[in-house]
């Protein structure tokens, strides 16, 4: 069975996702409170960009548990999101386009990865191993 259109729109979308997350982890690192190590700052985001591809690796080549781990991270951080990047403003301007960006993606690949026929390649990909 060919991978459906739908999943093929999940991977770019992460695959987008990815792509903006490296100029917006340098805009955290680079206005960051003094009292905030930088270092740890960038070795915690490469560590997030390791993870966000290794899902998006997981979700392209039809794994169902990546996908149902990736939906239920996704879920919680949409979850804590609400209230938007960081209330107190010592983000650039630019993340809280950014954060709303990834909010409505975050919303959009859930409902494209349990679409009927997400559904059924996912289920065809678990019973062809």
């Amino acid at each position: 069975m060919d991978r459906p259109k739908t999943v093929l729109i999940v991977v770019i979308l992460l695959g987008l996702n990815i792509l903006i997350s490296l100029p917006s982890m340098y805009l955290n690192v680079s206005n960051a409170p003094a009292e905030l190590s930088r270092p740890v700052m960038l070795g915690f985001g490469a560590f997030m960009l390791l993870i966000q591809l290794g899902f998006l690796y997981l979700i392209f080549t039809g794994k169902n548990w990546g996908r149902i781990i990736y939906a239920v991270l996704t879920a919680l951080g949409l979850l804590f999101s609400i209230g938007g990047p960081n209330p107190a403003g010592t983000h650039h301007q630019l993340m809280h386009v950014v954060h709303w960006y990834g909010v409505v993606v975050g919303i959009v690949v859930l409902i494209l990865l349990f679409m009927p026929a997400s559904n059924a390649w996912f289920k065809a990909q678990k019973s062809n191993a």
